[in-house]
């Protein structure tokens, strides 16, 4: 015999059932035991807030713990902060390479903007 806790769902179709995790777009109220809507711009959730999100709506973007932004972590947003690039696989707003001040990719190649001590390359040139 199990002694987890189970959750109820509140839909109609689920009324009085128990789950050990909640489905998409609800997370696990410890105070009620209930399943609980998360923010509507929010895929998966931790808590109700708007920066409780874990993944994101189609064509929303969070805003994880690892960038250096002024905005919430947790957050779905559609444009990326400067410094910024939307990475489409995982739903992300990821940091750009340390040479970009802006880009459109994970590397030095991306960037669409340098910062003030690079310089941008506009030629194909060998480097030898």
């Amino acid at each position: 015999m199990s002694n987890t806790i189970g959750l109820t769902f509140n839909d109609p179709n689920y009324r009085d059932s128990c789950f050990k995790t909640c489905p998409a777009g609800y997370f696990g109220s410890k105070q009620s035991y209930t399943c609980v809507e998360c923010d509507s711009s929010c895929r998966k959730c931790s808590g109700p807030s708007f920066n409780d999100c874990n993944s994101c709506d189609y064509g929303l973007y969070l805003v994880s713990s690892d960038l250096d932004s002024s905005l919430p972590f947790g957050k779905c947003i559609t444009l990326c902060p400067k410094g910024t690039y939307k990475d489409e696989f995982k739903g992300e707003c990821k940091e750009c390479d340390s040479s970009c001040l802006e880009c459109n990719g994970p590397t030095f190649k991306h960037c669409t903007l340098c910062k003030d001590e690079f310089f941008k390359n506009v030629t194909d040139f060998r480097i030898s």
